[in-house]
């Protein structure tokens, strides 16, 4: 949780997601999970997509 509340101070430091090839959709890694989520800029907000486990294969990203 500690991580993803952290994107509030810099949103965009997360990679873009390799899957979804759109640079507003990011994630960061910690430990064994992968938080996926969407940087929206009018207005300014973050948007956790998925909390993601590594075990679990690839997640599926629906369109927002």
């Amino acid at each position: 949780m500690d991580k993803a509340l952290s994107l509030a101070e810099q949103p965009e430091r997360g990679r873009v997601v390799p899957e979804q090839d759109d640079p507003a959709v990011r994630e960061i890694v910690d430990r064994s999970y992968r938080i996926i989520y969407e940087v929206v800029h009018e207005p300014t907000a973050v948007f956790v997509l998925r909390f993601w486990h590594g075990a679990r294969g690839t997640p599926q990203i629906e369109e927002v």
